[in-house]
């Protein structure tokens, strides 16, 4: 109870969204039902446990602890990209880190912030080194 999943919306055939599980419903040992509450939604209903997959098997990754707090969760019109190194899945709103050519007017790259937090981290440290070197 409490954990996020990602669960369809309008049963085998609706649209993986992110949902909280609000309560376990259990009829007999191997027959249960779920209650669960979309996030940006504020009704729950219950379903079965194979309308239920672990968090960002379907829905793409997000950067926010409270995922409530990212504006495109759960949005008709949520946005994805792929990660160029990873590939996984990542909003667009906060967890894709694209590098823009401003000379073509494209972006040429897109990362996602876990990929791309140690590339950061190194041009921080040789940047470091060359200045405590060159000084």
């Amino acid at each position: 109870v409490g954990d996020k999943v990602d669960a369809r919306q309008y049963g085998a055939r609706g649209d993986w969204k992110i949902a909280t599980i609000m309560q376990i419903d259990h009829e007999k040992v191997d027959n249960y039902k779920l209650v669960i509450s979309f996030i940006g939604y504020e009704s729950s209903r219950q379903v079965t446990p194979d309308l239920i997959q672990p968090l960002y098997t379907h829905t793409p990754y997000h950067n926010v602890l409270d995922l409530s707090e990212c504006r495109k969760i759960n949005a008709y019109f949520e946005k994805s990209h792929p990660c160029a190194t990873c590939n996984i899945k990542c909003c667009e709103q906060c967890f894709i880190l694209h590098i823009y050519n401003k000379s073509s007017k494209q972006y040429i790259h897109s990362q996602c912030k876990q990929c791309y937090a140690p590339v950061l981290f190194q041009d921080s440290f040789l940047t470091c080194r060359s200045f405590v070197y060159t000084a």
